[in-house]
């Protein structure tokens, strides 16, 4: 038999299907733990809460998250429908959001809400609990909506 022959032998065959197979599993369960993670990291991101949050939004929650500034109105002039149909004139542009640096820490962020350039509102957001990788999902805290600049002068007659 020559050399070429026993390095080839049957052992070394055997112990080669073995290291690759470990090899295999170990890589595959690393992979799945750090696919876990990024996954994990990826759902932390405050822009996901955002774009869940924007992406939900409707002119109907706008309009009914106003009823303060529908109590100021006087009924026998302007109904309720008429108020929201107001509202949703208004509401036609894009809807778009800014970062309010002032009011946001590293466990809560504040964002004006706008239509066009008119500030139409805020929403808050609030970093959760930690999960298993120590990252925190962002959930959305409260939203008001403030279209008092549709409001005209008072007068009197």
């Amino acid at each position: 038999m020559n050399k070429r022959a026993k390095i080839f032998s049957g052992k070394f065959i055997a112990g080669l299907v073995i290291y690759v197979v470990l090899f295999l599993v170990v890589a595959g369960i690393g992979l799945g733990i750090f696919w876990k993670f990024i996954e994990a990291y990826e759902l932390s991101r405050p822009q996901n809460a955002i774009a869940a949050y924007m992406d939900q939004l409707t002119v109907d929650q706008m309009c009914s998250g106003s009823d303060d500034l529908y109590a100021q109105v006087d009924s026998n002039l302007q109904t309720r429908e008429q108020f929201n149909e107001v509202i949703r004139s208004a509401v036609t542009g894009e809807l778009s959001y800014a970062k309010k640096s002032s009011e946001s820490s590293d466990e809560k962020q504040v964002f004006v809400l706008r239509c066009g350039r008119s500030p139409i509102g805020s929403f808050t957001i609030v970093a959760g609990d930690k999960d298993k990788f120590g990252f925190r999902r962002w959930q959305i805290e409260n939203s008001s909506f403030d279209f008092s600049h549709l409001m005209g002068e008072g007068i009197q007659v």
